[in-house]
């Protein structure tokens, strides 16, 4: 009689028995469970479960009357149980994985007689991806040239970042490069004159470890480094699933109705109201935002801007959540807005209110000015409403970013924020469960089957943990990695297999156990298949041929993990493809891996090409998709005998049918154990008749030892069971390794399909061809300045600043900036095209930058210069120049001064405007006065008194006036006091005010501080005269400044001056006359570079240069020889007390050129003088630019043209000399290749 088996679907086999004649159903279904050996193998009423006699089911009802006949074959069949709703998302892709997944019996044919819908031909699957390309792996690949919008990683268009409501959160895993969701809407406010935008990004389901936060492709934040020290005022905080947000508030609603409206004036009421938040929602603070985009100020006669306020108002009331009010209106704020500046000037305030939800309008107090001196137009910016609700996001990393407004980081900017992470995941470690950043694909799968969030909420005890491991050791051992970012929802199965594809693995069931299987080459096969196992007549094998228009190659398309841009690889490298078989593989960014995949999928389609397949009884329940089975056939001819083994007798077998010995060599013979596995090969040799079989005792013990398991037990068998089975042949090439590919179950029998593995196809030699050097097919959006070098020399007059770099991929022109302060303030400089600059620059130490600018501008590139070495003797001035530079220097700077005390001033009273105004403040006010009067005479003293406090800001204030005055001649005396705090920093502030008779004298003291570290303290003296001497009446005066007459004068006492105190910049203009100048007292290294412009110098200020009579010697035009030097000699009678100027043009052709990384040509330029044939002295040593080298210039000992006019060179010799002078000049030098230089063309000399 057949045995009958107990199976839990979709396929573990939990007990096996032989039933006896005539034997009832439940007597069978008794007696096993009563027998001592595994009675709950045979429990029928703790799943639900059918019986089913040669595949029909058989009642329940009737289990008492069907009796079981010796031909008859019974299965049993036991399906798990659904479980809780939890558990309900596990079942259901347990069903749906049943044919996929396992090669199990009867499946089915049962699951649709269970009306699940699911039908018997579930299982098939097709093998080929497009053309003529053959899959005969457990691995499928999509289908290149195609754009998976549903992974990020494979999508090349542009991404933005974006708020995807109601959209699955992505889940990431290994390093990705990606554009974050936002976790909330992006809101921004002013913080004094500067906007600030706040952005919640949400990195998906679980912990991350982060390495790069970039804006475009430029770096932002760098876990190494910090904040771009490029972008001022950028805050960054992390937050792990579930913590609170900090940095900023995350509940905020914009009011979208609010958006730059004018306020009108008062006769025109109230701009609004606006509803400030969304219905259901309840707000605990209110935020406005006004601006005065063209500045608030007001000028007077002379032009100079003053302090100017507007008054507003804003209101409030409640309304439910169709938008109907509930209250009447209440003042939200009143304030005064002040200004004294031309620029956009902002504001935002912040008021906590009751909670509930409002209607805001908003309106000013005074009428718009018309007059043309006065610019105070307020436009309402923004209405925010701060709503109550969650801080913290459960199961889900976030990212806060608040990033101040500049040139560089704008709104467009802000939305293509990226993000490069790394997933952390638990990771067993031998010991213990620790979370760790990964990029196994092992562990990647052990997280989609356990996470109860997002994964298939598996027990951890129904995931194989040992499969697991072994397999994370591969990839580790391999260097594969799963980098993938799952967008939108999948199925469990095919996420499993997205991760283990990488891998070259599959998931599969053994049960309910989840496990895997990974196509890979294998010592010893799991089950051994011979024609005793085999429904005959159903083996077949299919001879798979190469057609003419078969895949030549196989290239793998990728993002590679150093670029982030779209790249492939080939396989096999370095040949020429015409019909190339184009796939992807989800998760791999690691060329190196992408060429070992390309590989394995071209081998396999080599070498994978038949394709045998049987029909089993019961063994094919055992088999489960990417089993390796030893099959065994006549049909072939060449793969083996097959038969029982009848007998044993120690290591001689008794085989029937006796198998044939025909040939010379070594024979083998594998054995089937009672499980279907196979054991060996064994050598063997024949005994004393063909059916008899001497095992080689040697390479037996070397079997038993490397499969743990002794021959004895490899042929025992229960009582009434079948004989174990045998294969024999001659060498090896017989034995047919393969893989289960499918299974088709269908009653009592498996129909089964395999292919013939290779050892070939998992041999990974070889290695990719490196990343082709080729200009990316997308330009970076943010190009990148490299190769930056700068120069500041002195020119003529003032220095010259001239830079050079790389030109930039991408860029659409350069911008470039200077600063004299190291970084805290800059000048910019006018935009260029040209990868160079040149600029006049002033004579001191600087920093320069340079950006280029494409879609969005690059990061900055940075050199620091030295201020110049100023030579003064090369720079002729006039005593008239110098006197009117002294003059333009010393008015420059008082003006500077009065600027900035009147700023201080100016900044006081927008405070105590701003403190007049505000309602939300503590304060105090006290105020005396006391006059008397007598007929027209008359005094009065008065004194008030104001100390107020607020939230961030304190103020206190003391004015005192005295006034007097009899029969029309008057005097008064107004002091005041004034020390304040608030957020923009501290002032402190004294002012006195004298008035008798038309007279009047004043001073003014003021510190402050601007609340960023800068503090300066400043006194103005109004007064006719003002003088500074020692104690008593009789004291000596040092300095007397008397404003009495038509010109201001300033007496100094010469006595009292320290030696080398008084420099140029501290004499009065006109102080100095040229007729009070000793002769040769003024020389030009006594005057400052810049100082003196050419059109200060007064007509016939400076002595003429004459032309002389020379004497030259000039070289050849054609190319100079590498020995030869090309000079310019002359000679000059001197006399004691002259002066000469030299001037030469020089050529623009040079020859020997080298080459240097500026991407332009320099020459030294040299001059020598030689007195009555005294030795050389240098006299003028420096550089000549000539151009920009031609294109493709490298180098070379040819002449070459920079084009272009004649160069000029002026030199200045003003040594006081006499006698015959003698000039050489020298262009050029010694480079690589020996001496290079250019040629002089014509020379001139001037004496004076």
């Amino acid at each position: 009689m057949h045995e009958a088996v107990h199976i839990v679907l979709p396929g573990q086999v939990l007990g096996r028995a032989q039933p006896r004649a005539r034997e009832t159903v439940a007597g069978f279904l008794r007696r096993v469970r009563r027998s001592g050996g595994a009675p709950r193998a045979w429990a029928t009423d703790i799943l639900p479960t059918v019986v089913a006699i040669n595949g029909e089911p058989v009642l329940r009802a009737d289990w008492r009357r069907r009796r079981i006949r010796a031909s008859d074959r019974l299965v049993v069949m036991s399906r798990p149980l659904g479980g809780s709703r939890a558990q309900n998302k596990q079942v259901l892709g347990l069903v749906a994985l049943v044919g996929l997944s396992l090669l199990a019996p009867g499946v089915g044919t049962w699951i649709a007689g269970l009306g699940l819908g699911i039908s018997a031909s579930v299982g098939s699957a097709a093998f080929l991806i497009g053309g003529s390309f053959l899959v005969s792996t457990l691995v499928k690949a999509k289908a290149g040239g195609q754009d998976d919008d549903a992974g990020q990683v494979y999508s090349f268009a542009k991404q933005a970042n974006s708020a995807r409501l109601l959209q699955s959160i992505p889940v990431s895993y290994g390093r990705v490069k990606r554009s974050p969701d936002y976790a909330a809407v992006p809101w921004s406010e002013y913080i004094g004159n500067d906007e600030y935008l706040n952005i919640l990004l949400s990195e998906g389901c679980g912990r991350y470890s982060r390495e790069q936060i970039l804006m475009d492709d430029t770096i932002l934040w760098d876990a190494a480094t910090g904040v771009n020290p490029e972008f001022t005022g950028v805050s960054v905080a992390f937050y792990e699933p579930g913590e609170e947000v900090t940095l900023f508030p995350v509940n905020v609603y914009s009011s979208p109705e609010v958006s730059g409206q004018e306020l009108p004036k008062p006769a025109d009421g109230y701009v609004g109201g606006f509803i400030s938040a969304p219905a259901a929602t309840t707000t605990t603070d209110l935020a406005i935002d006004v601006a005065a985009p063209g500045g608030l100020y007001t000028t007077n006669s002379d032009g100079d801007r003053r302090p100017f306020f507007v008054p507003i108002v804003a209101e409030y009331r409640p309304v439910n959540d169709l938008g109907a009010p509930t209250g009447g209106w209440s003042q939200l704020l009143g304030q005064s807005l002040g200004g004294v500046t031309n620029k956009p000037k902002r504001w935002s305030f912040k008021v906590t209110v009751a909670p509930g939800r409002y209607e805001v309008r908003l309106k000013r107090t005074s009428a718009p000015s018309t007059d043309s001196n006065v610019s105070d137009t307020i436009v309402w910016m923004g209405l925010r409403a701060f709503l109550s609700g969650p801080r913290a996001f459960a199961g889900v990393s976030t990212i806060a970013l608040r990033l101040k407004a500049t040139q560089q980081l704008t709104s467009a900017a802000a939305q293509a924020l990226k993000v490069i992470e790394t997933r952390i995941l638990p990771v067993w470690t031998g010991s213990a469960w620790v979370e760790l950043p990964t990029r196994s694909p092992a562990w990647a799968f052990w997280d989609m089957a356990t996470n109860t969030d997002y994964g298939a909420r598996r027990s951890a005890a129904k995931v194989d943990l040992q499969g697991v491991l072994m397999l994370a050791a591969t990839a580790a051992a391999r260097g594969d990695c799963f980098d993938y970012e799952f967008t939108s929802s999948v199925g469990v199965p095919e996420a499993f297999d997205t991760a283990l594809a990488t891998v070259r693995a599959k998931h599969r069931w053994a049960g309910d156990m989840l496990t895997l299987v990974r196509d890979e080459w294998r010592a010893v096969p799991s089950m051994l298949l011979t024609d005793r196992e085999t429904v005959r007549g159903t083996f077949a094998v299919d001879y798979e041929f190469a057609s003419s228009d078969a895949a030549d190659a196989v290239i793998v398309e990728y993002v590679d993990e150093t670029t982030w841009q779209a790249e492939e690889v080939q396989y096999p490298a370095g040949v020429v493809a015409e019909n190339p078989m184009r796939m992807q593989i989800p998760g791999i960014v690691q060329r190196a891996q992408a060429y070992r995949e390309a590989g394995f999928h071209y081998r396999q389609n080599v070498y994978r090409r038949v394709r045998p397949s049987v029909t089993t009884e019961h063994d094919g329940r055992l088999i489960s998709l990417g089993e390796h089975v030893q099959i065994q056939s006549d049909l072939p001819g060449a793969w083996g005998a097959a038969g029982v083994v009848a007998a044993r007798a120690g290591a001689t077998l008794t085989l029937e049918p006796a198998p044939a010995w025909a040939g010379a060599g070594q024979h083998y013979v594998v054995l089937r154990d009672r499980t279907g596995a196979a054991f060996g090969p064994v050598k063997c040799a024949r005994g004393g008749s063909d059916a008899l079989c001497v095992l080689d005792a040697a390479d037996l013990a070397i079997v038993e030892t490397a499969q743990g398991q002794a021959l004895a037990a490899v042929l025992a068998r229960a009582e009434g069971s079948e004989l174990p089975t045998f294969a024999h042949g001659l060498g090896s090439a017989w034995q047919r390794r393969c893989i289960a590919l499918s299974g088709a179950p269908s009653g009592d029998r498996v129909s089964l399909t395999f292919v013939v593995d290779d050892p070939r196809v998992h041999d990974d030699d070889g290695a990719a061809d490196p990343l082709p050097g080729l200009p990316s097919l997308s330009l970076p959006k943010a190009p990148i300045v490299a190769g930056l070098l700068a120069t500041l020399e002195q020119n003529v007059l003032e220095p010259v600043l001239s830079a050079s770099w790389f030109p930039a991929s991408g860029a659409l022109f350069y911008r470039a900036r200077i600063s004299y302060d190291a970084g805290e303030s800059w000048t910019s400089l006018p935009d260029v095209t040209a990868a160079e600059l040149s600029v006049v620059a002033e004579p001191a130490a600087l920093r320069l930058q340079v950006s280029a600018v494409g879609a969005t501008q690059g990061p900055w590139a940075t050199v620091d210069l030295d201020a110049p070495v100023i030579d003064g003797s090369k720079l002729p001035v006039s005593a008239e120049q110098f006197t009117d530079a002294t003059r333009d220097l010393v008015l420059k700077r008082t003006q500077a001064a009065l600027t900035s005390l009147q700023d201080g001033f100016n900044a006081l009273a927008i405070i105590v405007a701003d403190v007049d105004a505000a309602g939300d403040l503590n304060r105090r006010d006290m105020a005396r006065t006391l006059a008397a009067q007598l007929g027209a005479a008359s005094a009065k003293f008065s004194e008030e008194i104001t100390a107020a406090v607020g939230p961030d800001s304190a103020l206190a204030q003391q004015v005192t006036e005295l006034a007097a005055a009899v029969a029309g001649v008057d005097a008064s005396l107004k002091a005041r006091f004034v020390v304040a705090v608030t957020p923009a920093g501290a002032i402190a502030a004294y002012e006195l005010e004298t008035t008798a008779q038309g007279a009047s004298a004043g001073l003014r003291v003021i510190a402050r501080s601007d609340g960023a570290g800068g503090a300066i303290g400043e006194v103005q003296i109004d007064a006719d005269r003002f003088y500074v001497s020692g104690d008593g009446i009789n004291g000596v005066p040092v300095f007397l400044v008397d404003n009495t007459g038509p010109t201001p004068v300033v007496y100094l006492n010469g006595d009292m001056v320290a030696a080398g105190s008084i420099t140029s910049p501290k004499i009065a203009a006109g102080a100095v006359k040229t007729i009070s100048l000793e002769a040769s007292s003024v020389t030009t290294d006594k005057i400052i570079i810049g100082g003196v412009a050419t059109s200060n110098i007064a007509p016939g200020a400076v002595t003429a240069f004459v032309t002389e009579t020379l004497t030259t010697t000039l070289p050849p035009s054609s190319t100079p020889s590498a020995t030869s030097v090309t000079v310019f000699t002359t000679s000059i009678v001197r006399t004691a007390g002259s002066s000469c100027i030299v001037r030469a043009n020089i050529g623009t052709n040079a020859w020997n050129m080298p080459y240097t990384d500026r991407g332009s040509g320099t020459v030294p330029v040299t001059v020598y003088r030689s007195v009555a044939g005294a030795a050389e002295t240098v006299v003028y040593s420096g550089t000549l630019f000539l151009g920009a080298y031609p294109a493709g210039y490298v180098g070379s000992t040819a002449m070459i043209n920079f084009g272009g006019n004649p160069l000029p060179l002026e030199f200045l010799d003003a040594d006081n000399i006499s006698g015959a002078t003698t000039y050489r000049v020298v262009v050029g030098g010694v480079g690589s290749s020996g001496f290079y230089g250019s040629r002089i063309i014509s020379m001139t000399e001037f004496k004076r």
